[in-house]
């Protein structure tokens, strides 16, 4: 934190804005760490005050959902009051985010891997039987990603999500 912002912080919003954004409740202790070289002192109570309202809205199902699929890191910041329902969301959607990426993976590695099967000449025979190996090695693999996907994005719809 600046200077400024030290100086003019409202403590109470500032702890609301970090819990919703889904940082813990020590997160305090490295503002009081940047505003000390001010001789400024976080107003703490203020502060839990703030988080204490803004994790509620950050430790919801469908957030937890929402965070998974975008594939965010959860600092386990919610409350086991909240945590139940939010982390078993923020898996479904991290578990969604992890098969959507492997596919794009190897769908990028297939182009890869086709074109240069592609711009091998015919006298390469080979390096084209080491490329055609690996595509269908890669076939393989995208085809089991894929089925994974799926049976994950079956499971969200299941449990009232819409998934992508």
């Amino acid at each position: 934190m600046s200077e400024a912002e030290c100086h003019s912080v409202d403590w109470r919003v500032r702890g609301e804005d970090d819990a919703r954004q889904g940082m813990p409740s020590s997160t305090v202790s490295r503002h009081a760490e940047a505003c000390a070289s001010y001789s400024v002192s976080p107003d703490t109570a203020a502060y839990r005050s703030g988080w204490d309202e803004g994790i509620k809205v950050y430790c919801t199902r469908s957030n937890g959902w929402r965070r998974g699929l975008e594939g965010d890191y959860y600092e386990d910041s919610c409350p086991i009051e909240l945590e139940a329902d939010f982390l078993a969301a923020y898996r479904l959607g991290a578990e969604i985010h992890e098969h959507q990426s492997s596919v794009d993976q190897l769908e990028y590695e297939l182009v890869e891997v086709n074109a240069e099967l592609d711009d091998l000449d015919a006298d390469q025979t080979d390096k084209k039987a080491k490329l055609k190996k690996k595509r269908k090695r890669l076939k393989k693999d995208l085809a089991s990603a894929t089925a994974l996907l799926v049976i994950s994005r079956l499971e969200a719809q299941t449990q009232g999500f819409d998934p992508p």
